[in-house]
């Protein structure tokens, strides 16, 4: 059986100072501190990260498909290039 793949962070000797605190006075580990401050963190900013991502997406989604509309433009991507062919 494996477990579970990790990753170094590298923090400021400072803020690991406050982790290593916080965990010692709540008798946990660093990383259940960290974890849960990130756990509390992605719930605190869910809205904003949803935002995001559904961003992204759309413009993962308006990069591959040439006939959806850029709101911003009105052109698809294909009428766009062919709008651009004229001042290239």
């Amino acid at each position: 059986m494996h477990g579970k793949a990790t990753r170094t962070v590298r923090i400021d000797i400072d803020i690991d100072r406050l982790i290593a605190d916080t965990a010692r006075l709540q008798q946990r580990t660093k990383k259940a501190v960290i974890a849960s401050a990130i756990g509390a963190y992605v719930e605190a900013n869910r809205a904003d990260l949803v935002k995001s991502a559904d961003r992204t997406s759309y413009r993962i989604e308006t990069a591959t498909d040439p006939h959806l509309i850029d709101p911003a433009t009105g052109l698809t991507a294909a009428q766009r290039e062919d709008l651009f062919r004229w001042f290239g």
